[in-house]
C-alpha cells in the first residue's frame, strides 16, 4: 500500500474485485476474505494517520512499529481493513477495498509511503492471526500484491517466515510488477502445500488471469483437508517418480506386500461330514471358512477333520478337490 502504487492501485482494486468472483465460484461460496495493507516511512505515523476511517479501526487491526528487520529506517505500518470473520464476506470486503486510495476522511484513507514490508505482514497474518484465525480443514491462501522488494532479509524469510507459513498450512501466491524476487519466490515454492508466483504484471491490465488460474487449479487438485488420519497405502505426487508407503505412523519407499487367502470348506459328499472350525482358531472366519492374511512368501498349515458318517468308511469317500492351486489336501493324517 505504498505511494509507488499510485498509478496502479485502481487496477489492483479492479482485479481484486474480479478475483473475489473466482474465489466464490471455486469454493461454492464457502470462503472468508481478509484485506491487509502494508507500508512504512521514516516517521512514526503513516500518511493516513489523519483519516477518520483509519482512526476508527480497532487497535488490534493496526501495527505501527519500528522497522527493525530491513535496511530502511523509521516505522512500518500494517493495517487490517477487513478481517476473516464471516463466511462469504464479499460485500464487506468490497466496502473495505473501496475505502483505500481515497482522500483521508471518515470513509477513506490515502496511500501510504514507500517502505515495503509484505513479508512482515504475511508473518503477522499466519503467526498472530492479525486478519482473524484461519478455519481448520480449509485451504489457506496468502495473496501478496506488490511492486517492490520486501524489507526483510533472505535469512528471515527462510528461517522465520517460511516455518510460520508451514506451521499454519498456508500457501503463498505472489503477484508483482517486478521481474522476480528471490525472497518472495522462496516462500511460494518452499511451503507445503506449494504456492505460485506471477511476475512482470501490468496492474492496469488483466493482471489476475494467472492468479485466478492458480486458484482454480488449486481447488481442483488432489489435496484433501480432513481431520481424519491418513489412510494406509501408497502415495505419489504428480510429476514424481517415487511412490511412498504410509503404514499409519511413518513413511517408506518400500513395503512387503500382504495377501489374503480365503479357504471355504465345502462338503459335497453325502457320506462325510467336516468338523466345524473352532472359533478360537487363528484363521477362523466362520464355522467353515478360514481367512489368512500374511506377507508374501509366508507358508502355513491348516488341519481339519473329515470323518465318515454312520455306516460308511474312509474307503467310501470320493476324491477331494480344491478350487485354488497351490493348496495340498491330505487325508489319513497326511499319508495321502
Amino acid at each position: 500500500y505504498t505511494n509507488s502504487m499510485s498509478n496502479a492501485i485502481s487496477g489492483v482494486k479492479t482485479g481484486l474485485n474480479s478475483l473475489v468472483s473466482t474465489i466464490n465460484t471455486a469454493s461454492s461460496g464457502n470462503y472468508r476474505l481478509g484485506l491487509v495493507l502494508f507500508d512504512g516511512r521514516n516517521n512514526t505515523s503513516p500518511l493516513y494517520a489523519g483519516s477518520g476511517y483509519y482512526q476508527n479501526l480497532p487497535a488490534s487491526q493496526k501495527i505501527n512499529v519500528a522497522n527493525s528487520n530491513g535496511p530502511s529506517s523509521g516505522n512500518i505500518f500494517i493495517t487490517c481493513v477487513e478481517k476473516m470473520n464471516t463466511v462469504g464476506n464479499s460485500t464487506s470486503f468490497g466496502n473495505a477495498l473501496n475505502a483505500i486510495d481515497q482522500p483521508n476522511s471518515a470513509t477513506g484513507m490515502t496511500l501510504g509511503s514507500g517502505t515495503e514490508c509484505g513479508g512482515q505482514a504475511a508473518y503477522e497474518v499466519v503467526a498472530n492471526d492479525f486478519a482473524g484465525s484461519f478455519r481448520s480443514g480449509v485451504q489457506k491462501l496468502i495473496i501478496i500484491v506488490t511492486d517492490d522488494d520486501p524489507e526483510n532479509t533472505t535469512t528471515w524469510f527462510q528461517n522465520t517466515l517460511t516455518p510460520a507459513l508451514n506451521s499454519a498450512g498456508a500457501q503463498v501466491m505472489i503477484n508483482s510488477s517486478q521481474a522476480s524476487d528471490a525472497r518472495y519466490s522462496y516462500i511460494a515454492n518452499n511451503t507445503q502445500p506449494i504456492g505460485d508466483t506471477h511476475y512482470s504484471l501490468n496492474f492496469n491490465g488483466t493482471w489476475t488471469t494467472g492468479l485466478e488460474t492458480s486458484i482454480e487449479e488449486l481447488c481442483e487438485s488432489t489435496f484433501t483437508y480432513t481431520c481424519d488420519g491418513l489412510a494406509v497405502g501408497w502415495y505419489q505426487e504428480v510429476g514424481q517418480y517415487t511412490a511412498y508407503y504410509w503404514d499409519g505412523s511413518s513413511w517408506s519407499s518400500s513395503h512387503t506386500c500382504q495377501y489374503t487367502v480365503t479357504i471355504n470348506l465345502v462338503d459335497d459328499s453325502s457320506t462325510t461330514d467336516i468338523t466345524a472350525i473352532p472359533s478360537n482358531h487363528a484363521y477362523y472366519s466362520d464355522s467353515d471358512t478360514y481367512v489368512i492374511t500374511a506377507n508374501h512368501g509366508t507358508t502355513f498349515d491348516i488341519t481339519n477333520t473329515l470323518y465318515a458318517i454312520t455306516d460308511y468308511t474312509f474307503s467310501d469317500i470320493p476324491n477331494i478337490s480344491v478350487s485354488s492351486p497351490g493348496i495340498n489336501v491330505y487325508t489319513d493324517n497326511g499319508v495321502g
